[in-house]
């Protein structure tokens, strides 16, 4: 008896004894540089359909009677805007001037003619991806000298505003006083930049 006794003691100490082990831990580390960039969505589509990227030619903006006579533009798309993580936009919306001249005096018969007309921005803009609530955003030029509208916007994370509707702007000519444009070539421009906190 005494010696199962001993035998059960023996196998119990041998059972609570650690076994010996070595332990390493290899550690992995990597870095990510804060960058944002324009570009192909998540899913590889680098435009949508119905919804059209790059410049905007209005063609010729009067009509038979010399006065303003353009019609808004639809379904824009400034394309696939990402930054990877908190980030400031800002969208500019310049007025369209004679000869990109938004600096300019007015005509001498400013009462009939305008050489600068503001641009309206209207849509998402990107807005659902900017944490701004509704997704609905808008952006006027300013008439007078500078021309330029601007919306900052402070995102609180990585970003991508995906393509078509989710990065989209309306865009009309403005001309509450119904005066005829002069004569020449005009610009202005719609800018969207993202730069990384």
């Amino acid at each position: 008896m005494k010696n199962i006794l001993a035998a059960v003691s023996a196998i119990g100490l041998l059972a609570s004894t650690p076994a010996f082990a070595a332990e390493q831990t290899v550690a992995v580390n990597a870095t990510v540089t804060g960058a944002c960039g324009l570009g192909d969505h998540k899913s590889g589509a680098s435009a949508a359909p119905g919804w059209t990227q790059g410049n905007i030619d209005l063609g010729a903006i009067t009509g038979a009677d010399g006065k303003l006579n353009v019609a808004p533009v639809s379904n824009r798309s400034f394309g696939n805007v990402w930054c990877n993580g908190p980030a400031s936009v800002t969208i500019d919306v310049a007025s369209l001037a004679l000869n990109g001249d938004r600096t300019a005096a007015a005509p001498a018969d400013s009462s009939s003619f305008a050489n600068k007309f503001d641009l309206k921005i209207t849509g998402n803009l990107g807005g659902n991806a900017f944490n701004n609530g509704d997704g609905s955003l808008s952006v006027e030029s300013t008439g007078g000298a500078g021309g330029i509208g601007t919306r900052n916007i402070a995102t609180t994370g990585a970003f991508e505003t995906g393509l078509g509707q989710y990065s989209s702007f309306n865009l009309a000519v403005l001309n509450p006083g119904n005066l005829r444009p002069v004569a020449g070539s005009y610009s202005g421009f719609v800018k969207l930049t993202a730069t990384i906190n």
